[in-house]
């Protein structure tokens, strides 16, 4: 049988200790004659040193440290009182420049000039922090945030509801050369993390709801997709693969996990099934839809209709990058460089453009079941949002 790498490795470390201790340790057989003389070389094999430059010849001349002459100082003076007058300085500056030309220690000049630097310096950084900390999305990003975001989380193929999942939409965001975003992707999170909350609650809400329904129909799962879709401002049917999403988040809800806990641990579940395998992982979440069949009803009696193709053929290309990067949602948040992007060109034909219809569906066994067409929502809650080209 063979050594796993880890294995390997505690067997390479024994054995370079064990050599390591017989090096050390005096014995009959390992023993060796220190000295403090250096050892006998052959005269015959000496060589004639390398002609290098000497290491303190490089180095410049120290500067002297004695005072200005009074011809020098009063030079100082009038050039900095005639460039005073061609420059713009408060009063404050100015006594600080005069203070400066008349220090007649060119030491001390160097103190203060370092000091000034440093000042400047450290303006210079706060400016930046604090234009960084209040950095706000315009009215326009906010809405293509919010479409990005909800294409995330009713894509078929997400792998994960927490984790990376802001770091991964920053990335679909810079994908996409979506204008106007800061290099900071912290920023960037900072601001995608409200609407990610208030999002997943409505269709956490809304699920939970259809559990307590009387209707049947409000109960079966193709209502509730239905629903969730409205409620978020998403255009476009279903996929097969988004009902059997919406039936794992309703069967974690049946099980009473603590609000603070609840989406980790439908995270958990998925983990659980993609530690088993690929196909495993489809086979788990079909199973767990046709116990939601049963205690819920069959959604092919209903009047839904599911989408035919993933992706709509003209999808958008920030739709296209939500598609692709929902699989790789981790459950740890993941390092994303900062890029900078060019500009993208809006293709507004209307002044309130609606995306077009489209979806996905995944007729067989596949858990990249296709996208729906994502839209957005504003805060008054009508689908107002841009398309980008």
């Amino acid at each position: 049988m063979s050594l796993t790498v880890i294995e390997r490795m505690r067997l390479r470390k024994e054995r370079e200790r064990d050599s390591q201790t017989r090096l050390t340790t005096p014995g009959p057989d390992n023993y060796s004659i220190r000295s403090s003389s250096p050892t006998a070389t052959d005269l015959s094999d000496q060589r004639e040193p390398l002609d290098l430059p000497s290491p303190f010849a490089l180095m410049p001349p120290r500067r002297s440290t004695s005072h200005n002459t009074p011809a020098e100082m009063a030079i100082m003076k009038s050039t900095g009182e005639r460039a005073l007058k061609a420059r713009k300085l408060n009063e404050s500056a100015q006594a600080d420049f005069r203070r400066f030309t008349e220090t007649a220690n060119p030491l001390e000049r160097d103190v203060l000039n370092h000091l000034a630097l440093l000042e400047v310096r450290g303006l210079l950084q706060d400016h930046a922090e604090q234009g960084q900390q209040t950095w706000e999305p315009t009215k326009e990003l906010t809405k293509i945030m919010k479409k990005i975001i909800r294409a995330f989380l009713t894509a078929p193929n997400l792998r994960y509801y927490g984790g990376s999942l802001a770091a991964t939409i920053v990335d679909a965001m810079r994908k996409s050369d979506i204008p106007n975003l800061p290099d900071d992707d912290a920023l960037i999170q900072e601001k995608l993390s409200h609407p990610i909350s208030v999002d997943k609650n409505t269709i956490k809400s809304t699920i939970k709801m259809s559990m307590d329904a009387k209707n049947i129909e409000e109960r079966n799962i193709a209502w509730v997709t239905f629903k969730i879709m409205k409620s978020l401002g998403i255009a476009g049917d279903p996929t097969l693969a988004l009902y059997w999403r919406i039936a794992h988040i309703r069967s974690e809800l049946a099980k009473n996990h603590p609000n603070e806990m609840f989406w980790d641990r439908v995270d958990q579940t998925l983990d659980d099934y993609h530690k088993e395998g690929a196909a495993e992982f489809v086979l788990c979440l079909e199973e767990n839809f046709k116990d939601d069949i049963a205690k819920y009803g069959d959604p092919a009696t209903t009047d839904y209709k599911l989408a035919a193709n993933a992706l709509p053929d003209k999808a958008p290309k920030w739709m296209r990058s939500a598609h692709d990067l929902a699989s790789k949602v981790r459950r740890v948040d993941a390092a994303f460089k900062s890029r900078k992007r060019k500009r993208v060109y809006y293709n507004n034909n209307e002044e309130e453009g609606e995306e077009e219809n489209g979806g996905g569906s995944n007729e067989g066994r596949s858990d990249e079941g296709g996208s729906v067409n994502s839209g957005g929502v504003d805060d008054e809650g009508e689908n107002n949002d841009l398309v980008l080209a």
